[in-house]
């Protein structure tokens, strides 16, 4: 079991952590605002992790029950912010949906280390999770065939 807990976190951290920052690079957020944005969300991401399993190991040694909350937002709440927040990428500029991206990537880094409560989603609210991503995927899909072709965005220089 402790080997499974340390496995699934680094692939968590690839999955959660490094991929959406290098996703995030890739499509423009670049800048010195944008690489500290980028480079606060994975260090933000591997504290998570390391707390996570930290907290785990403690309850796998019987020093504490199963819990129905999260302590902080879980990693892997990225797969559903990410494709929302990219809806915007179509009904805002370029300049505004790199802010946009900088400040959710911030905002997100912030709710992985800040300890809160958060409940855990039940069975139900993980598949309307999983629709709700698939709805936007293919929303997204859709409404980027019928734009016109546009010039590659470029954010270096902002």
């Amino acid at each position: 079991k402790m080997f499974g807990v340390q496995i699934d976190s680094l692939c968590d951290c690839v999955a959660f952590g490094f991929y959406p920052a290098i996703y995030c690079y890739l499509i423009g957020v670049q800048g010195k605002a944008g690489i500290l944005a980028i480079i606060f969300y994975v260090i933000a991401a591997v504290i998570r992790l390391a707390y996570f399993n930290v907290i785990e190991i403690s309850k796998q040694a019987g020093q504490d029950g199963g819990t129905k909350y999260y302590h902080g937002l879980p990693v892997t709440s990225i797969s559903v912010i990410l494709p929302v927040v990219f809806l915007l990428n179509f009904v805002t500029s370029d300049k505004v949906f790199y802010w946009i991206l900088v400040a959710t990537l911030v905002c997100t880094g912030t709710a992985f280390i800040w300890d809160f409560k958060f409940r855990k989603p039940n069975n139900k609210e993980l598949f309307a999770l999983v629709v709700l991503v698939a709805v936007v995927m293919l929303a997204s899909l859709l409404y980027k065939k019928y734009i016109p072709a546009s010039p590659a965005i470029e954010f270096g220089e902002l």
